[in-house]
């Protein structure tokens, strides 16, 4: 999950402590976090008036694989994919041309030129200050460069 603390992005995770703000950057971090060897943290409360919106985020591309009951719309996380804008993809069973990565499990990587698109979902618990009955799913639609943008801050928190 992410957190728009006090108008900075952080990523965050719940444990016996409380809510917790974690980065990498230590230009996020003031006196008030801790430090690990590899994050920055805070604890804060779940009611901290600070905090406009908790949310999780996934990325998604469309690309048709032409075989048959196999989806067009692949969620993907960043190690997915590639500079040059290839991706990897993973898909239950054993897939005719793709490689088999172990008992049923086949993958295959796709070019850039094969996305017939990207989109963003936005899951919000949290949204502008206010917790939420029920979560809010906001998928929208994306370039390419729109897609590179957004997954890299996130990769980048």
């Amino acid at each position: 999950m992410y957190i728009k603390y006090s108008d900075v992005l952080y990523d965050s995770v719940v444990d016996d402590d409380g809510l917790n703000l974690l980065t990498k950057s230590e230009e996020k971090a003031n006196k008030s976090f801790n430090k690990t060897t590899e994050r920055y943290y805070k604890v804060i409360e779940e009611t901290d008036p600070n905090i406009q919106d908790i949310y999780d985020v996934k990325f998604y591309i469309k690309w048709d694989s032409k075989l048959k009951n196999v989806i067009t719309k692949w969620r993907i996380h960043s190690w997915d994919y590639f500079s040059e804008g290839s991706v990897n993809l993973c898909h239950e069973g054993h897939l005719p041309g793709w490689t088999i990565v172990e008992k049923g499990l086949s993958e295959t990587c796709i070019d850039a030129e094969q996305i017939e698109g990207y989109s963003v979902e936005y899951k919000y618990i949290v949204k502008d200050g206010k917790k939420l009955d029920e979560p809010l799913i906001e998928e929208r639609e994306v370039t390419r460069q729109e897609f590179e943008e957004i997954m890299e801050t996130y990769d980048n928190i």
